[in-house]
């Protein structure tokens, strides 16, 4: 077995070894704070123009990386920086379309729409690696399908441009998920992060200099936006999230990540005073049920076969 304790933060993929449960959690974790952010998104862009949202986040977020890495940014490797820039170019094409799109239709359509990953994720999987679909993840995907369904979609749904953005948004992510499945092993799950946050930063720098007139730095409900989802929305669960999908398959990493929503409306519900109705509730139900279904009937995760493979 690989000794990948020396590649991740101390003491952390030791304990996601123990057990595949320790990963979701983990998963879930970073899920909740997904969710918390499209309300802080939604109202960061009251002020702040999307793509300068998108470089000023990422570069928090970049800085967090930084700080946390320290002198293990020494070790960075030609192979990290390769894999860090190609799963970062996913990431910014996911993070700029969602972030165009939020400004454009509802955080609703949205949560639905990006949660669209979930369906992509198995189906990419299985026709660009060769995975196998279980009845277990293949039944809990049509489960979770239903639920954000029930929980985000309206009878008035329509392809609206705000739609369209998003649904860009979904085949990035799905694209992303699979990345970090197959590029993080072997890696230094903070560098790969780092490296990440970086093009994401330089990205959205130049995309916001080339379309909105230039980079400007937040203020107001931008400028907690920007820290909120730069430092917990970006630092945290990306550093948790790398390491984390070492130890579960990405079709049942995509099934954790489709309970995005029902945080989204949790919070929505909290900070917004939003209620959720039986139609929403319902969706919620079938999201976790579709979530149990697939963590009692699925295969326990070999992180250490993982981890030498493909290199």
């Amino acid at each position: 077995m690989k000794d990948t304790a020396r590649t991740s933060p101390p003491g952390l993929e030791g304990w996601l070894a123990r057990s595949p449960l320790n990963a979701d959690l983990v998963l879930l974790l970073v899920c909740a704070v997904w969710g918390s952010t499209f309300v802080v998104i939604k109202v960061g862009l009251t002020n702040t123009l999307p793509f300068n949202f998108v470089a000023t986040r990422f570069a928090v977020g970049f800085l967090v990386f930084l700080f946390l890495t320290g002198s293990r940014l020494r070790a960075l490797s030609g192979r990290e920086v390769l894999r860090g820039i190609l799963m970062g170019l996913l990431l910014i094409a996911g993070y700029v379309t969602q972030t165009v799109g939020l400004s454009l239709t509802t955080a609703s359509k949205a949560g639905f729409i990006t949660g669209l990953s979930v369906v992509l994720v198995p189906l990419f999987a299985r026709f660009l690696l060769g995975h196998r679909i279980g009845w277990g993840v293949a039944g809990g995907v049509g489960l979770a399908t239903v639920g954000l369904g029930l929980l985000s979609l309206t009878p008035d749904l329509r392809p609206e441009p705000g739609d369209l953005w998003v649904l860009a948004c979904a085949f990035a992510f799905a694209g992303h998920i699979l990345a970090v499945a197959e590029l993080s092993r072997s890696c230094d799950p903070l560098r790969l992060a780092l490296v990440q946050t970086g093009v994401v930063a330089l990205g959205g720098g130049l995309l916001a200099l080339l379309f909105e007139g230039g980079l400007a730095l937040p203020s107001g409900p931008g400028l907690l936006a920007t820290l909120y989802t730069g430092i917990l929305g970006t630092g945290l669960v990306l550093g948790l999230q790398i390491p984390a999908q070492k130890y579960t398959s990405p079709s049942h990493a995509a099934l954790i990540f489709s309970a995005e929503p029902v945080f989204a409306a949790l919070f929505a519900a909290a900070l917004l005073a939003e209620r959720l109705g039986p139609k929403e509730l319902a969706g919620g139900a079938l999201i976790l049920a579709g979530m149990l279904l697939a963590e009692l009937t699925r295969e326990p995760a070999k992180p250490e076969g993982r981890a030498g493979n493909g290199d």
